[in-house]
Formats: C-alpha cells, sequence, structure tokens
C-alpha cells in the first residue's frame, strides 16, 4: 500500500467518524428522550391492601398505610415522597421532580412508612408501561423530553470525554485571547 492510498485511507475513516458521531449523538439521544414523569400505583384485582396494625384499640384511626414509593435509576435509589395514613382508591400517583430517562429505571419499590422499619409491600423489577406484582399495579406515565437525552448522553463515557474536551478548549480560547490582549499591551 503507497502512502498516498495509506493518507486516503485515515482521511476516510477520520471523516466517516466524524459523521458517524453526530448521526450516533442524536439516534441516541432521540432514543433516550423518553422521560418518566409520575407512576401512578393502584390495587390489582383480587389484591389486598396493606393494614397498620392496632394493639388494643391503640392506632386504629390510622390503619391505612403510609405509602412510599422508590424508584431504582441504575445503582440509585430515588425517593419519589409518601402519602401519609391513605387508602390506595382509584390510585395514588407518584409524580417525578427530575428528568430521569424512562430506560435507565430498572425496578420499583412501594413500602409503608413506619416509624421504625419500612414494610415492603411490593418490589418488582420494570419490564414495560405497566407492572403487577402480588397486590399492586405499577402504571409508569411518560413523555417526550430532549434534556433527558442529553443527560443520558453526557452520562456516557463518551459523553464526558466530548464534554471535557469541550471545557479544555474554551478555556485554551479564554487563554489565548487573553495572552493576545495581555501581549499587545506590552508591545
Amino acid at each position: 500500500m503507497t502512502k498516498r492510498r495509506l493518507k486516503q485511507l485515515i482521511a476516510g475513516v477520520i471523516l466517516i467518524g466524524l459523521l458517524a458521531f453526530p448521526a450516533c449523538f442524536v439516534i441516541g439521544a432521540l432514543v433516550n428522550s423518553t422521560s418518566l414523569t409520575s407512576i401512578t400505583v393502584t390495587l390489582k384485582a383480587g389484591g389486598v391492601e396493606h393494614k397498620d396494625p392496632s394493639v388494643m384499640g391503640i392506632g386504629k384511626d390510622e390503619t391505612n398505610p403510609d405509602y412510599r414509593l422508590k424508584i431504582r435509576v441504575d445503582d440509585q435509589w430515588i425517593d419519589l415522597g409518601t402519602f401519609s395514613n391513605r387508602k390506595i382508591g382509584n390510585g395514588i400517583t407518584f409524580p417525578l421532580k427530575t428528568h430521569v430517562p424512562e430506560r435507565r429505571i430498572a425496578e420499583v419499590l412501594l413500602l409503608d412508612n413506619d416509624k421504625i422499619e419500612d414494610d415492603v409491600l411490593e418490589q418488582q423489577p420494570i419490564i414495560g408501561q405497566s407492572v403487577v406484582g402480588d397486590h399492586y399495579r405499577f402504571t409508569l406515565h411518560s413523555q417526550f423530553d430532549i434534556q433527558s437525552g442529553f443527560d443520558w448522553f453526557f452520562a456516557t463515557p463518551l459523553g464526558k470525554l466530548i464534554a471535557a474536551g469541550i471545557t479544555i478548549a474554551v478555556v485554551i480560547v479564554i487563554l489565548l485571547i487573553l495572552a493576545s490582549i495581555f501581549g499587545s499591551i506590552g508591545g
């Protein structure tokens, strides 16, 4: 292989890489731009709602559970809050306060929030828009949100590398501008 052919091959690979990167970024960001907005918990048909125990009439006014919902995103748990002393009724909707790409949610954990130790009511892996456990059903609500796609991309190793490269480039440009300004003042 001649040097000219080798240079053309290298230039071609670089060009393909430069064209493929934006396409991968856009496709990846769009695919991961479905953001979870809330989860509704309902009692499934035939399911039994949890009741807090009362001893000799103490606590009889607070036998309804304190529903607390958590979701596992990657390796961390996000607490969606607690609805205290409440029956499930037609369902309880737990809203999310942060951008979470739907594809990153691994499982859901429903607890009865107690003062001493929380009771685990259901813990299920997320395998679709609706997850049915032993007693409860979890319905995921989501919407298109490009911010989730960007969050996903910049959490990847490639996204972190690009963010670091952009930061370094900005710092270099600022330093060059400052050097130019101070160089012209001194000269």
